[in-house]
């Protein structure tokens, strides 16, 4: 009978590649304005946050714009995630006529005030907002929008908060309101002094403001 042929010997697997690591965050962001709560994101709002973290997003402000979705923001701050959320409480001007977030509802200056000064009072309430003016078409009218914005300029001056303000089309109202509450306040001796660094009572109300929507001019600038 002929040889039987030799058999090879049997090649050793090659061992797995080792998964490349994943690149580190080449930077610590501060995301100033996360509308996590928005019907796009809310019901998928672990995968985002996982996402943020992941390409160095450490800590972010969830804005509230209207009375419901200020505690909503409060309620996820409180939740204490990662990234770390902190929350405003306050009322857009788009939602100025309903501040609830029902737009079935009204609701009078007297009892947006105290829902509002109980929302802006707590801990995981680091600014009133985001407030301000907006005269873009389909918003409510400039007189809805007033009354609102100057109630929470005085608020976020009486609780030390800073502000988280949005200007679009109305620069010239927006400025009167900023003027007009601060005149006043200084004129009853009420604005805070201390606690804030460099903003004193020389400063505009006495608190730190961002202004996180601005569509003006250079000028206006």
């Amino acid at each position: 009978p002929s040889p039987k042929p030799k058999s090879k010997p049997k090649s050793k697997p090659k061992p797995k590649p080792k998964p490349e690591p994943e690149p580190k965050p080449i930077f610590d962001l501060f995301d100033v304005d996360a509308n996590l709560l928005h019907e796009d994101l809310a019901a998928d709002l672990d995968r985002h946050l996982e996402a943020m973290a992941a390409v160095g997003v450490r800590a972010c402000l969830t804005p509230g714009s209207h009375l419901d979705d200020s505690r909503a923001a409060l309620g996820l701050a409180s939740r204490n995630p990662n990234p770390k959320v902190y929350a405003t409480a306050g009322v857009h001007p788009y939602h100025a006529e309903h501040p609830s977030g029902d737009e079935g509802a009204s609701m009078g200056v007297d009892e947006l005030e105290a829902q509002l000064r109980e929302l802006c009072a707590r801990p995981e309430c680091v600014a009133v907002g985001e407030c301000g003016l907006d005269a873009f078409p389909g918003f409510p009218p400039m007189e809805a929008q007033v009354p609102v914005f100057e109630l929470q300029l005085r608020l976020a001056s009486e609780l030390r908060k800073p502000l988280f303000l949005h200007v679009r089309a109305a620069h010239a109202p927006f400025l009167d309101s900023l003027r007009r509450v601060d005149a006043a306040l200084r004129e009853a001796g009420a604005l805070p002094t201390g606690g804030f660094g460099d903003a004193a009572p020389a400063s505009l109300l006495g608190v730190p403001i961002i202004v996180h929507c601005f569509t003006e001019s250079a000028e206006e600038l």
